[in-house]
């Protein structure tokens, strides 16, 4: 682990909002934001050289202006096109999401997950590594308006989706973690996809909401469409972070409720 580096991690189930809420997080100045490790079984929050991983070309200098860190992903793109070392080159492409905000040096590693069994396996080990160090934003979103984003997205390509969340669903059976919700799993195991669906965001955000030891700030997505700047201000408020005039520009650019 990093010395004296804090750790944020912004997790909730896919669709319900994350992808935008991480990019305000990211508006943070000292924020230095890893996207998604969760689909890569070899990295975990505190992997060392995960920042060397993320920024291979990169890493050592103390501040990435944006065009440095347009280069860097530039080089990686080109990389993954002509095949030299394409996996890895991937990879951090994946991890590196980067919205072009001004960044000093950063004291924060932030993180977003949208694999909630995934993370709340860890949630015990994280607060025995990381301690007073790690801070937790839990988002949630109304099922059925998630539910609806997941329809419209797997609308081409159903049997993907029915694969995966069958495969999930299965996955809470045979966890002996899980095993409070093993009934109701056994009653929705035949059922289609959407209802595995609406199954997993109901364990995932019922162990999330139990996990009250946790240093945990609840969001609900649809408090932050209505009311985005309050609520930015509560999150930050928990962070201990200053919000910015480019957090406050960026949320004006990408709030479409008024």
């Amino acid at each position: 682990m990093p010395e004296n580096k804090k750790y944020v991690i912004l997790a909730g189930s896919g669709r319900s909002g994350t992808t935008w809420l991480g990019s305000i997080l990211d508006s943070y100045e000292k924020a230095e934001y890893f996207y998604e490790i969760c689909h890569y079984p070899e990295l975990d929050f505190t992997t060392p050289e995960l920042l060397k991983i993320k920024n291979p070309y990169t890493f050592r200098l103390p501040r990435r202006p944006v065009w440095v860190r347009r280069a860097e992903r530039a080089i990686l793109k080109t990389q993954v096109k002509y095949g030299f070392r394409a996996n890895e080159a991937a990879r951090s492409l994946r991890l590196n999401k980067d919205y072009g905000f001004r960044k000093t040096a950063p004291d924060t590693y932030l993180f977003k997950i949208v694999r909630l069994l995934w993370f709340c396996e860890k949630l015990d080990d994280l607060k025995q590594a990381l301690g007073d160090n790690l801070k937790i934003i839990h988002l949630i979103r109304n099922p059925f308006s998630q539910l609806a984003s997941e329809l419209r997205q797997h609308a081409g390509n159903a049997e993907a989706a029915e694969k995966r969340y069958r495969e999930r669903v299965e996955y809470v059976l045979k966890n002996p973690a899980f095993s409070g919700f093993h009934g109701l799993a056994e009653e929705y195991a035949g059922a289609g996809w959407p209802e595995h669906m609406v199954l997993l965001w109901w364990v995932s955000n019922e162990l999330m909401l139990k996990a009250s030891s946790m240093p945990m700030i609840r969001v609900v997505y649809e408090d932050l469409c209505v009311e985005p700047e309050a609520e930015v201000r509560r999150i930050f408020d928990f962070l201990g972070w200053t919000v910015s005039e480019q957090t406050l520009r960026h949320l004006k650019n990408t709030t479409s409720v008024t």
